[in-house]
């Protein structure tokens, strides 16, 4: 009798070390490659640009993120871009001090503070390390990289409704960058989609 109970122990036992053990090669073998295609957004250094403008008097504010692993949906990309926006907002206080640093504190008036945000897709061409290069002979700045931007909003402080524009662009180096779909919102209405190519 005790025999009989060891063996249906053991076989308990192994039968139950199997899930667990199946577990833990889903969660330490397979789950890094889940993690691997979470988009994660992050801002692109040395790409921010404040202007100011004498005939309308408004100060704006340029910023540039990079996406990696971006939503292939767009509904799904404007949904996290706006979420990340939201999470880190703008201060309109820190654009006004810098205008008024770059003006040498000239005293600026400034009207209202427009917000430009680019977002970027990673590829070989814009890596996620990339940093604008100014040198001589090989300058590459941010403007050479629009055939990666997948996505723009445009608001200002005075009138805080933001204009979406989302864009899935082609990654073949045969046409590269061009546009294959569009979806362009006012906040969260829906006011033009295209498709350009299938």
């Amino acid at each position: 009798m005790n025999r009989m109970t060891f063996r249906n122990m053991a076989r308990l036992i192994l039968i139950l070390l199997i899930p667990i053990c199946l577990c833990i090669f889903y969660i330490y073998k397979l789950k890094p490659e889940e993690k691997a295609r979470i988009p994660d957004i992050f801002e692109i250094r040395d790409t921010q640009s404040v202007y100011y403008s004498l005939d309308n008097k408004d100060a704006t504010i340029e910023k540039n993120y990079m996406i990696i692993n971006p939503p292939e949906n767009l509904v799904r990309l404007k949904s996290l871009i706006e979420q990340y926006i939201n999470r880190n907002p703008i201060n309109y206080e820190d654009v006004k001090r810098e205008v008024e640093k770059e003006r040498n504190g000239g005293g600026a008036v400034i009207n209202q503070v427009l917000v430009c945000v680019y977002f970027y897709r990673e590829s070989s061409r814009l890596p996620k390390n990339w940093r604008p290069n100014e040198a001589y002979l090989n300058t590459d700045r941010m403007e050479h990289h629009k055939d990666d931007c997948i996505a723009s909003i445009f608001w200002s402080d005075s009138e805080p409704q933001k204009n979406f524009s989302m864009m899935k662009k082609s990654s073949y180096s045969s046409d590269y960058g061009e546009l294959i779909e569009s979806f362009e919102y006012v906040d969260d209405k829906l006011i033009q989609h295209q498709i350009f190519k299938k």
